[in-house]
């Protein structure tokens, strides 16, 4: 499926490069942004993002005569909401902003439409936040429009550009984490059942051993006053920490 039209909701260190880059391209762009000083500045051929190689490709863009600038989103064939998404003092993202922007766009959906989103948000907030404010136009997302979001994620056993101890189970845990940490940390937060993260949750089966236990993979052996446990053999803290994920997440582990 190939787009002609873009609007790109924000226009900030990522929204800004990504829509010079589809300008650039032969693209028809129309960039949005509620801060005057900001399209005042692209207006007038400044930008204030001092990113390598970021002014000369936003003005490209802009002389190329595919992108414009607006404070309020047009009719495009794809959209893409990349607002910011700043930590409130309770430390969750604040998503009135991604809201806004998906409430704009929605006089302007139309059928076969793609809306993509690329402001960084917690597990959840294109299906549960962003879907039901669009499909407020009276279009079914994934039948008569298009939804996706850019995720960061680890295909497994995904190695390159990931650290050497993500697939390392270990205790204790300090600089570093693990597969199994931060699958246990978004089951607490109620994304167990999630199904992007079944392949984690098979991983971590697939380490236990017949008689049901964990092993430790990655220690701080030789860097404490006493070592904990025998790395590469069965752990009780580990098989702790794996039990506790698991059932947290509504998995039975079996032994």
């Amino acid at each position: 499926m190939r787009f002609r039209t873009v609007c790109v909701l924000g226009l900030g260190y990522i929204g800004l490069p990504t829509a010079s880059s589809f300008a650039t391209h032969g693209l028809r762009v129309y960039g949005v942004d509620t801060d005057p000083q900001v399209l005042r500045e692209l207006q007038e051929g400044g930008i204030r993002n001092r990113e390598s190689g970021l002014q000369e490709l936003a003005r490209a863009a802009l002389a190329s005569g595919n992108f414009e600038v607006g404070d309020r989103p047009t009719e495009a064939e794809a959209f893409v909401i990349a607002v910011p998404t700043p930590v409130r003092s309770d430390r969750r993202a604040d998503l009135r902003h991604v809201e806004a922007a998906a409430e704009a766009i929605v006089p302007h959906l139309r059928p076969g439409n793609l809306v993509m989103l690329e402001s960084t948000c917690p597990p959840g907030t294109t299906l549960g936040t962003v879907g039901p404010i669009l499909e407020g136009s009276g279009l079914k997302a994934g039948a008569e429009f298009l939804l996706a979001y850019d995720v960061a994620k680890a295909t497994f056993p995904y190695t390159e550009r990931v650290s050497s101890t993500w697939f390392k189970l270990g205790f204790p845990l300090t600089y570093w984490s693990d597969v199994l940490e931060t699958a246990a940390n978004l089951a607490a937060l109620g994304y167990g059942q999630d199904p992007r993260l079944e392949a984690a949750w098979e991983w971590v089966i697939d380490k236990q051993d017949a008689d049901g236990r964990w092993p430790l993979q990655n220690s701080l052996k030789g860097k404490m006053w006493i070592d904990v446990e025998r790395q590469g053999k069965p752990s009780k803290w580990v098989t702790l920490r794996a039990l506790r994920a698991l059932k947290a997440a509504g998995y039975y582990a079996p032994a």
